[in-house]
């Protein structure tokens, strides 16, 4: 659908995610099932653009920076308070944490999902905000809030790299996935490297962030093993826990040459684009 075309139906969505390779992936699977879409890398840039008023439905991770989607959630239900309309707000997030979900639901995020999801469950639940939007309760702040809890079984659990999340994202397309891995190394390489930085420095906080970011994009393009070791050592960084960091790590980096190593037998299986 063209973006005039969406504005016009109403159908058009606002994409909020900071992590530049899980922005492009996302934005070109939604255009791909036929929905419009513009994206931006900050919660505040989506709230600036959500004023527009031009979007029918906002699609958000919830960990970014300047505003969180939880903090952009709450600003959106406060701006609409007094008034007949409710934007839907489907947040994503690598965490299925109790404690996320209640943030979500007291922010008024309408639905919440958890990474890795199903394309098809995507276009689903998109397609339903779209076609039903919200109710309109008397306080914005008090959202349906549903959420589709993270559903990986065990034999995803344990791909290096997902061959299957690899054929729904990407299909027959192999010039296609070559790109979105290279663009994938290239951006896990710099979280990667910011990670060893903060371990360095035993500064918690930024193991986190960086933990969940490569966490999050890890999932995203199927690789299970990293995207669980990462998991751990946020959670380690969560707890303050330097020892459990420590002793996490050598798995973390275990998986992390594994899948460099998938990645890079996948591109010698494919001919350079534009060779025979």
């Amino acid at each position: 659908m063209s973006l005039p075309d969406s504005i016009s139906t109403e159908s058009l969505i606002l994409f909020a995610e900071d992590h530049h390779t899980n922005r492009k992936l996302l934005s070109l699977h939604l255009q791909k099932m036929g929905f419009a879409l513009e994206s931006v890398s900050n919660g505040q840039e989506a709230l600036d653009a959500w004023r527009s008023g031009r979007f029918a439905l906002v699609l958000t991770d919830c960990h970014m920076p300047v505003l969180d989607g939880f903090e952009l959630a709450a600003a959106i239900r406060e701006a609409e308070r007094g008034t007949c309309h409710r934007t839907p707000i489907v947040a994503l997030t690598a965490d299925a944490h109790e404690s996320d979900k209640a943030r979500a639901c007291e922010a008024g995020i309408d639905e919440f999902l958890t990474k890795p999801i199903e394309m098809q469950q995507l276009r689903e639940r998109l397609t339903h905000w779209l076609t039903h939007g919200t109710q309109h309760p008397a306080h914005p702040g008090a959202a349906p809030c549903t959420t589709l809890s993270e559903a990986i079984d065990t034999q995803r659990s344990l791909a290096i790299l997902d061959q299957a999340i690899l054929s729904e994202m990407f299909g027959d397309n192999q010039s296609l996935t070559q790109t979105m891995l290279g663009s994938f190394r290239v951006a896990n390489d710099e979280d990667v490297a910011a990670l060893r930085l903060a371990i360095e420095r035993a500064d918690a906080a930024e193991i986190m962030e960086q933990a969940h970011r490569i966490k999050g994009a890890a999932r995203l393009i199927g690789a299970m093993r990293l995207g669980a070791e990462a998991a751990r050592l946020e959670q380690a960084a969560r707890e303050a826990d330097l020892g459990n960091i420590l002793s996490t790590l050598p798995e973390f980096e275990c998986q992390l040459t594994a899948l460099n190593a998938a990645i890079d037998s996948f591109y010698q299986r494919i001919p350079p684009m534009g060779g025979l």
